[in-house]
């Protein structure tokens, strides 16, 4: 099933040092009312807390990490009006001792250094 969307509005949300990604970008999806939209963006995360699907099909136990990460890629949707609800993955690297470490996953939850998030949002 596929379903085209005829209308859409863009907007970014800043997300400030300490703060929560996820809050955020629930509190401007509440705000804004964006019933559907896919997210982007790009910035440095304090700690994110990642999960994984495993081959049995449920997933993982969290894995908390501290950071800085650079994000090097984030995709995902947010939804809802009522009841909103947020989905991203996201592909960070950081430095460490031994060189770069790149890790991903779902995200339970992330603190921002400095993150940028685009959210196309589908009006109809």
């Amino acid at each position: 099933m596929s379903i085209e969307s005829r209308r859409e509005r863009r907007f970014i949300v800043r997300v400030g040092r300490g703060e929560s990604v996820l809050a955020a970008l629930s509190e401007q999806v509440r705000e804004l009312e964006v019933s559907l939209g896919h997210v982007s963006g790009f910035g440095v995360l304090r700690s994110v807390k990642l999960d994984l699907p495993t081959a049995a099909g449920g997933r993982t136990g969290a894995y908390a990490l501290e950071g800085p990460f650079e994000i090097l890629a984030v995709s995902g949707r947010v939804r809802g009006v009522d009841e909103i609800s947020v989905d991203l993955a996201m592909q960070l690297a950081r430095a460490t001792d031994a060189g770069l470490s790149c890790v991903g996953g779902r995200v339970l939850d992330a603190i921002a250094e400095d993150v940028e998030l685009s959210v196309v949002s589908f009006d109809e």
